[in-house]
């Protein structure tokens, strides 16, 4: 990632933030605008089942905590954070069959909603991906989190594990809303650990 950004990734990174969307208001109409377009052009949702798809995301909208993703003031993408406390319910196991690893005292932050802006993405590479990765790790500490997990698209999965992150698979890869998902897990305390500290991925997500 160095190689491909040089000097310039860790200035570019910092010119991403985050903004908390409130439960009304224009930046919950452009958070709602920005994932269902990304989830129309990239086949996770079609016209017919977009409606669906948006009642199911809405049970979970009071206790998420939504962001939009900005470059320059500019919104580039999505992602919404749900905390859960021990044994309490992920949305994960009302879709999938997965194995539940971590440990009673963990706290799981549930990650879903990921988008960004195909054009942007177009524009400055992996970068912006790097950019969301960020804000979820440091939202997830702030939330005192330990465990991130989430259904992870199979060729983002595969990029993770390229770039030395601790993903694993909670459960088998399936087709679930127009891609070929794993249900995926990383220990914080695990990630922090193993992956070196002058690793260029740790550089640009902890600082």
């Amino acid at each position: 990632m160095e190689k491909e950004y040089g000097k310039w990734a860790k200035f570019l990174i910092r010119l991403f933030f985050a903004v908390r969307v409130g439960r009304t208001g224009v930046r919950r109409w452009l958070f709602e605008r920005m994932w269902k377009k990304v989830w129309l052009e990239e086949g996770y949702a079609t016209p017919e089942n977009i409606s669906q798809i948006l009642a199911r995301h809405e049970k979970k909208r009071k206790e998420a905590i939504d962001l939009i993703i900005t470059f320059l003031a500019l919104p580039v993408g999505t992602v919404r954070l749900i905390p859960h406390y021990q044994s309490e319910k992920i949305v994960l196991e009302e879709f999938f069959t997965i194995e539940k690893c971590w440990q009673e005292n963990d706290k799981v932050v549930e990650v879903t909603l990921l988008t960004s802006n195909k054009k942007f993405r177009k524009m400055i590479g992996g970068l912006v991906f790097i950019a969301i990765l960020r804000i979820i790790y440091q939202y997830t500490k702030k939330l005192g989190g330990t465990i991130i997990i989430g259904a992870i698209d199979s060729r983002v999965y595969r990029l993770l594990r390229i770039m030395g992150l601790p993903f694993k698979m909670l459960g088998k890869p399936v087709e679930f809303e127009g891609s070929k998902v794993v249900p995926s897990l990383m220990s914080i305390p695990e990630a922090e650990r193993i992956v070196p500290v002058d690793a260029p991925i740790r550089k640009l997500i902890e600082n």
